[in-house]
């Protein structure tokens, strides 16, 4: 499947991670400006799992607390690679250090690229939509 309008997220460094409600989690790319990355990654109420060498360290469901710790370990990691498997309905964004896999299958499972002018969004079944704000 062609991630295309992905490839704008390529080589940006996360500069800050954080854990919003639920099981959404935040990752800020690029130079930060109050808080707020050149892009941003959103993921919503989608089910993740984040691997390090093939190992799960945290997920969706993990207490906040392992979330809080965790998440500053990937600060500087940079996008190496973005891959969709179709048949699984799973995305897996590959940092330097780890991989974080997204699936989506039901309608709220939701992960919103920010881009300058625009959202890219991967919703259920893989859709890549991009809108313009």
């Amino acid at each position: 499947m062609n991630v295309t309008p992905l490839n704008i997220i390529f080589g940006k460094p996360i500069s800050r991670a954080w854990r919003g409600f639920g099981p959404a989690i935040f990752f800020e790319l690029g130079t930060l400006t109050d808080n707020k990355g050149e892009y941003s990654i959103c993921y919503d109420f989608c089910p993740w799992v984040i691997y390090e060498n093939d190992k799960s360290v945290l997920h969706s469901e993990s207490p906040y607390s392992e979330m809080d710790s965790y998440l500053p370990k990937v600060l500087h990691n940079s996008i190496q690679q973005i891959d969709l498997d179709e048949k699984k309905m799973k995305l897996t964004v590959h940092l330097e250090k780890c991989s974080i896999v997204s699936t989506h299958k039901s309608e709220r499972d939701e992960l919103y690229v920010l881009l300058p002018g625009s959202t890219i969004v991967v919703s259920k079944n893989l859709q890549i939509l991009k809108t313009k704000k």
